[in-house]
């Protein structure tokens, strides 16, 4: 269980990495944008294969946090 003290960490480091991607995208124009759009929704694709995998236990055993 996250406790309030972390989950006021994380809210502080999603705020931090959404300022720090904007202001990353905004040196990049209206076309390399969308290249990297289609970039990314083709990586999307190929990346749910992930979720896809039955075999979960293949992966290892994780601590609990």
């Amino acid at each position: 269980m996250i406790t309030p003290e972390g989950a006021s960490i994380m809210k502080q480091l999603r705020e931090a990495m959404l300022e720090c991607t904007v202001s990353r995208l905004s040196s990049y124009n209206q076309e390399e944008l969308a290249e990297l759009d289609d970039c990314l929704i083709r990586l999307n694709t190929l990346l749910e294969k992930f979720a896809a995998a039955e075999d979960i236990a293949s992966c290892g055993d994780f601590p609990e946090l």
